[in-house]
């Protein structure tokens, strides 16, 4: 889009990464922003250690703040999914507290940005994020893994000016 996404606002006026702190802060004991925001808000963010290497590293970033802190994972899910519900987000806490095993949702596909991450997968993403392929979704399907079934509107991100202006 070309502008920082965490800005954008819904139609509520809140912005999109008060949205996302919202929708976690209620299940999680501590919500955290992975790479770079320009949005006021009062979460801790983790800046990626290099810039633009996809997503592998900043969720690697985020397991081992997690793991330092003795928790037994990290769910992540993407500032630009503005309707994920808080009932999708229980939903997949609820599956990943039966088994505690990575758990991440599923729309008409895997969707690797939307899920809970055992912390004891930090150094397995930090070389995945240092390797030449950085495919997530590869990475999660050649792996054991429970998925979340949710409609693909909860899952939609908003990647360009049409797909803010078409709502959920």
């Amino acid at each position: 889009m070309g502008r920082d996404k965490s800005l954008l606002t819904l139609p509520d006026g809140g912005t999109f990464v008060q949205h996302a702190i919202d929708r976690l802060d209620s299940i999680c004991d501590d919500v955290v922003i992975s790479g770079k925001t320009n949005a006021d808000h009062s979460c801790l963010v983790i800046e990626d250690p290099v810039a633009n290497q996809g997503p592998a590293i900043g969720i690697a970033a985020v397991l081992k703040y997690a793991g330092e802190r003795s928790f037994a994972g990290c769910f992540v899910t993407p500032v630009d999914t503005p309707y994920l519900s808080e009932d999708d987000v229980r939903h997949l806490k609820e599956t990943w507290e039966a088994s505690n095993k990575l758990t991440v949702a599923r729309s008409d596909r895997t969707e690797p940005l939307i899920g809970i991450y055992p912390a004891e997968l930090a150094d397995e993403l930090a070389r995945l994020a240092a390797s030449d392929n950085r495919s997530l979704y590869a990475w999660i399907e050649s792996r054991t893994h429970q998925t979340v079934m949710l409609s693909a509107s909860s899952c939609r991100n908003i990647n360009t000016p049409t797909d803010l202006s078409h709502g959920s």
